[in-house]
């Protein structure tokens, strides 16, 4: 250690001795020596490191220093704490998981008999709103819309040849996340004979909760009829109720859906969007 300290200058050494003691004094001094471009000649014949920033420079050695022990003893604690209470952890990771999985129940009890009744599957039993709001139910390919994506386009559809809504806003994912589901929406309404002039683009709905909250806050919707799946529309009409938009559903249900419907990732969303609205209240990615 003291060969590797004779590099350094005599006055970095007292300057960083009087701020922190030999342990930091080593590692300026192993810093000062690693930049050998850097080193002069003494007078004694050996070489010095150039004074490079000063006390600024110092200050900033400490810092790491004591950062990188914090860091290390961190972790050295939390391993330790780890590994001796493994038993401990699991039951509070399985009490937490029980606990979210039984609210989520409760909030699917909750939400269907606050909103089923505002849930239409009969078209003709659909009162008259002014706009259908769609929503995106995913991509097959870039070109190639997910079933549940199309029944829910269809449906729209059939409640504009009604009479029942004067126009589509499509709320979905605009590609920025994986494939562009408002266009694909867009295409296939006009190719069945929508006007363009009355379809809507929402081109960053890219969750429910953002949809709802664009819908009252962006596009100044007061009056929808949300059209999605059955198992959506309760988590639909909570969310965008809540921002203040009147919505009733209208079911687009047109077949049986393998691997989608009320399972475990719709009861996490439901608990995610009561978060949402009832505590955090974010901003979307995109607000305007």
């Amino acid at each position: 250690i003291r060969w590797k300290m004779a590099r350094c200058s005599p006055s970095q050494l007292s300057a960083v001795r009087s701020m922190a003691g030999p342990q930091t004094t080593f590692l300026v001094a192993r810093s000062c020596r690693g930049r050998t471009s850097d080193r002069l000649p003494d007078a004694g014949g050996g070489s010095e490191c150039a004074p490079a920033a000063g006390p600024t420079n110092h200050t900033m050695v400490l810092f790491l220093f004591f950062l990188k022990r914090y860091t290390i003893g961190m972790k050295r604690h939390m391993k330790r704490f780890l590994e001796k209470n493994k038993g401990l952890l699991a039951v509070i990771v399985l009490f937490v998981g029980l606990n979210g999985i039984a609210f989520g129940v409760y909030m699917t009890q909750s939400l269907k008999a606050t909103y089923g009744p505002e849930i239409v599957a009969d078209i003709d039993k659909l009162e008259e709103r002014p706009v259908a709001l769609v929503f995106g139910g995913g991509m097959e390919s870039e070109t190639q819309m997910s079933i549940m994506q199309q029944d829910r386009v269809q449906a729209a559809i059939d409640l504009y040849d009604a009479g029942k809504v004067t126009s589509l806003v499509m709320t979905g994912d605009d590609g920025r996340n994986r494939f562009n589901e408002v266009e694909a929406m867009r295409d296939f309404a006009i190719a069945e004979g929508v006007p363009a002039e009355h379809i809507i683009i929402d081109w960053h709905g890219y969750r429910t909760y953002e949809s709802c909250w664009r819908a009252a806050r962006v596009l100044h919707l007061e009056s929808v009829v949300a059209v999605s799946q059955e198992f959506h529309l309760y988590r639909i009409l909570y969310m965008c109720q809540s921002q203040g938009v009147d919505t009733i559903g209208y079911a687009a249900d047109r077949r049986e859906y393998n691997g989608y419907g009320p399972g475990l990732r719709e009861v996490l969303a439901r608990v995610k969007g009561w978060w949402q609205i009832e505590v955090t209240g974010p901003k979307p990615r995109v607000a305007e």
